[in-house]
């Protein structure tokens, strides 16, 4: 399978930042999410492998091409951007022919292409509009339409969902997620909202202080975190016990009333239901940090449970991990 984008040892270097060595690739037709917290170094990334900033070191090579000082526009990259650069003054049929019209496209194929765009992302009623008068979702979808307009090999999206409001967001996010397999679109996505890179992603990169921390196979990243940090991330349990570093998801840790097996004593300091069921945050003994515990509400060891209750917590599959770089930063069990 060709490699669209390869990034060899790339490197970026600001007073408040550092990126780098950074390294990976992404195949024909694969979506690979960056993922990551806030201040990771995500979208300085997209915008190197776009052409808007260059790095002091390292290669950007697309489909065996070294790219890293081709200019954006010869690289054939579609760009969603955060924010999503939109132009005001231009009706949204003229946004999503832009590209094309820039490009010297023929107007009769240029209409073909933004007709046939718009009938797809359900923008044919707002062609002759602003997009000052159009949703947030529906200005995704614009700018979406405008990316894949000049059918580009790669596809940057920076955040795609920022803008879409919570009650539209799981729809959207289906919906994108199947036109880019009908597109057979390949995609490099970053964002810091987890759930969003899982559901897109064939393979994911976990990005932490400028590095990648874990690189691989979506469903393996999630199950398989490999140090503390990805699996804090990742929403793991993380902690210390008899000198080994053990994590465990909330959904994996469970109540033991009648203490049956090996367990640990904790305090109950709050309780309340979820969209899932029950969330029950535990301070364990001899610690300073609490353990979520996600159970339905039907489940032995919530029913009658109140802040205050002594309880006692079991793990039905723990994750050995090497220590964590500051130990001092993750809580212990005593």
């Amino acid at each position: 399978m060709e490699k669209v984008l390869e990034v060899k040892e790339v490197t970026y270097r600001s007073e408040e930042f550092a990126l780098g060595p950074v390294s990976f690739s992404v195949d024909e037709g694969q979506v690979v999410s960056i993922v990551g917290p806030n201040g990771a170094g995500k979208t300085t990334l997209l915008r190197i492998v776009a052409g808007l900033d260059e790095p002091q070191g390292g290669e950007i090579v697309l489909r065996g091409v070294p790219s890293t000082r081709m200019p954006p526009e010869k690289r054939g990259i579609g760009f969603v951007f955060q924010d999503l650069a939109l132009f005001p003054h231009m009706t949204v049929a003229q946004n999503i022919g832009y590209g094309l019209w820039a490009r010297r496209v023929p107007a009769p194929e240029r209409n073909r292409r933004v007709a046939e765009l718009a009938e797809e992302f359900g923008l044919s009623g707002y062609l002759d509009q602003k997009p000052t008068r159009l949703s947030g979702g529906e200005r995704q979808r614009v700018a979406i339409a405008r990316a894949l307009a000049s059918r580009p090999s790669l596809l940057l999206l920076d955040e795609p969902l920022h803008s879409v409001d919570p009650e539209h967001r799981r729809v959207f996010l289906a919906d994108l997620k199947r036109k880019l397999r009908e597109h057979s679109t390949t995609v490099l996505h970053v964002t810091h909202d987890l759930d969003e890179g899982a559901f897109l992603s064939d393979s994911m990169a976990v990005l932490m202080e400028g590095n990648v921390a874990q690189w691989g196979e979506t469903q393996e990243i999630l199950t398989h975190p490999v140090s503390c940090e990805v699996a804090r991330f990742l929403g793991y349990n993380v902690w210390k016990e008899a000198g080994e570093w053990l994590a465990a998801l909330p959904t994996s840790l469970t109540l033991d009333p009648e203490a049956t097996g090996p367990s640990r004593a904790g305090t109950v300091t709050a309780i309340g239901p979820t969209l899932r069921g029950v969330r029950v945050e535990v301070l364990l003994a001899g610690q300073t940090a609490s353990i979520r515990i996600e159970q339905e509400r039907n489940e032995p060891g919530t029913q009658g449970l109140a802040s205050g209750n002594s309880v006692s917590v079991r793990a039905r599959q723990l994750h050995h991990l090497p220590a964590p770089k500051e130990e001092e930063s993750f809580s212990e069990w005593a």
